[in-house]
Parts: C-alpha cells; structure tokens; sequence
C-alpha cells in the first residue's frame, strides 16, 4: 500500500506541465484578483493618477510574468522524487512572491519619480511582510493551478497509452482468431471440393474454389484500419456461407438484403463474418432442422445504417452464440472506428438469436458498385445454399 501511495505521488511530476494552459490558468488567476482589487480601489476613489492607472495595467504583466517561475520548477523537476520536487516548487513560489513583491514597489517607486501626483505605498517593515504573504498566498494557489495542468497533460498521456494498448490487443485478437478460422474453414472447404470432384460436379467445385480463393485472400490482406463498401462486405460473406453450405447442406439456408442506397456506404471489412461465423456454429451447427442465417442491411430514417445477423437456431443457438469471440472482437473495432456514434446490440430471441449494429453512414470516394446486394445475388447454380430473397 506504501508503494502505491509513493508512485501515485511520484506521478504529479512525471510530466511536464503544458504551457498553454498554465499560461491561460495563470492569466486568469491573477486577472481575476488584481481585477477584483483594482475595481474596489477605483470604485473607493483611492486611484485618481496616471501613475496609480498604469500600475493597474502593469501589476497583471508583472504577476503572469514573475509566474514563469513556478512553471520553470515544475519543467525542471518532471521525473525527479517528490522529496525533491515539492520542496523546489516551494523555493519557487518563495522567490515568485519576494520578485513581486520587489516588482510591485520598483514600480511604485519609478512611477513615483515619474509622476509627481503617483503616492508611493506604504513601505513600512509590517506593509512589506503583509504584501509579500499576499503575495505568496496567491502564487501558492498558482503553483496548484500548475500542478492540475501537468496532471492533466499526464492523464491524457496516459489515455493515449491505453487506447493505443487497446488497439493493439484488439490487432492480435482478431489475429488470432483469422488464424484460429483458416484451419478448419480451409479442411471443411478442401473437403466440401473433394466430394464435388468425386460427385462430378467439377463447375461447382470450380466455383467453390474461386469463392474460397477470394475469401482467403480478404483474410490475408486484412487489416483492422480498412474499409470497404458494403456491397463488398456483404459479397465476402456470401463468399464464406457459400462454402461452409458445402457442409450443412440443405440443414443451411441463408437470407441476403441489402438496401441498394447503401451499397456505397464504407464499413470495417470483415466486419460481419466473425457474427456469420457465430451464427453457422452455435446456431446450424447445433441443430439437426434447417436452420435460415439472415444477413440484412437497412438505411434508417437518420443519416445511419443498420446491420443486423440472425439465426433461428433454436434453444442451443439462443444459449451459445454470445459465448465466442467474435462479439468482443466486433464491439472493440466499432468503438475505435466509431466511438459512441456506432451501437451494438446482442440477444437471445424467440427462435434464435440476434445481433443488431448501427452505423452513421461514410460513403465511398469513388467506386463501381458491384450487382446490387440488395435485389439478391443467386448463386447459379445453387452450392448447397438456399437464397431467400429478401
């Protein structure tokens, strides 16, 4: 516990502190209470002169200036031990209130030499030492101001670090699971084209191979930070279903729609498969009935798209979908690629389950949009998956 309190200590001066808004605390600080000073002294008829007017205007300079001093410790002492740091600071609120003070009378002083009618202050031992307390009262309250600003440089420092951390788990993670999918994706795909082979069908097994050719290469040229349209997106998926059908058959059975106003519209690729993926595994692979995956994509009434996979798996499926990874994964990317604008929504239903994700729409800088997704692309002839046209 010792140990955690001394780091946490240690951290108030482990940066430096940012000189735009210590300026702007300290100018705000000092105009403030000279502010208030001054306009209680105009207001009880105790500035009349030229002189006594320009001390208004110069005690402001002098203070904010006098106050590179603090800001000078606090740059110096960044990363040094507190045992060290803090009794620095102090000296130098010292020095900033004595500096003032010295400033504060010199003024007087030249203006007085100056100005015949400028009164030159009480200069009196018990004035000084007052003065000089004001003095250092204010600039302690400074020297706080300084210390929030170096702790809040260090916080977003620190943030920054943890976001890039997150980005980069996320970046193994989904690593990891395009390496956990090529095995057993690629050994049930090789099969599902052996048995065409072996059956004859040597066009569907041409066919199976270009999809599973196009599918593998999106996967090896994957990377967290691209986009693509939708109508791509949706076209990879129908890549990756369409070989899985190789193995489920007639148990498979798999409902595309895609709004064609939003075909253009940008989204992480790969954005959808881990859902797919889910759906074909707790949901078909679980059930002895045949099982429909739909995959739509609506524009909503807002400058917004909804993506949304499904599954009527039944009971096993309602239970198991939410257990892979491929939900974290998913919800991690949209909130790096989105923040709060994209939300996501996961569930059991009545006959399955259902994952629901809203976008703001980016469209395309330029593109040639593919064969509309949404007036339903079938597969001619059918692979082992049936088309519901949406």
């Amino acid at each position: 516990m010792a140990a955690m309190a001394e780091n946490a200590t240690r951290r108030t001066f482990a940066v430096r502190p940012d000189f735009r808004e210590a300026f702007w605390l300290t100018a705000f600080l000092w105009c403030g209470v000279l502010g208030f000073l001054n306009v209680a002294s105009i207001l009880g008829g105790t500035v009349s002169t030229v002189g006594e007017y320009l001390t208004i205007i110069l005690a402001p300079v002098f203070a904010v200036t006098i106050a590179g001093v603090l800001f000078l410790a606090f740059w110096l002492m960044a990363g040094r031990n507190v045992l060290i740091a803090w009794p620095a600071v102090g000296i130098a609120a010292l020095v900033a209130a004595a500096l003032m003070t010295g400033a504060d009378f010199g003024s007087q002083w030249v203006l007085h030499h100056i100005f015949d009618a400028h009164r030159m202050p009480d200069t009196s031992r018990m004035s000084v030492l007052i003065i000089s307390a004001l003095y250092l009262c204010i600039y302690t309250t400074n020297t706080a101001l300084i210390w929030i600003t170096s702790a809040n440089r260090h916080m977003r420092e620190q943030q920054h670090r943890i976001a890039v951390r997150d980005a980069d788990n996320l970046r193994a993670e989904l690593r990891a699971l395009r390496l956990q999918l090529d095995p057993h994706f690629v050994i049930n795909a090789l099969n599902g084209v052996c048995v065409l082979i072996a059956d004859r069908r040597y066009d569907h097994a041409e066919r199976m191979i270009e999809r599973l050719a196009t599918f593998m290469r999106a996967t090896q040229d994957y990377s967290p930070e691209n986009t693509i349209t939708l109508a791509d997106e949706m076209e990879l998926t129908e890549d990756y279903l369409a070989v899985e059908a190789e193995r489920f058959g007639d148990r498979m059975v798999v409902a595309f729609h895609c709004d064609p106003d939003i075909a253009s519209v940008r989204v992480p690729n790969l954005l959808l498969q881990p859902l797919v993926e889910n759906a074909v595994k707790y949901g078909v692979n679980q059930s002895s009935t045949p099982v429909t995956v739909s995959i739509r994509a609506e524009r909503l009434e807002t400058d917004r798209i909804r993506l949304v996979v499904a599954n009527d798996g039944g009971a096993a499926a309602s239970e198991l979908s939410g257990s892979g990874l491929g939900e974290g994964s998913t919800r991690s990317r949209l909130a790096i690629s989105y923040g709060v604008d994209a939300t996501f929504d996961a569930g059991p239903t009545a006959s399955g389950y259902r994952v629901e994700i809203t976008l703001p729409i980016r469209q395309a800088q330029s593109h040639a949009v593919s064969p509309p997704v949404g007036i339903s692309r079938v597969l001619s002839p059918p692979v082992g998956i049936s088309r519901v046209l949406a």
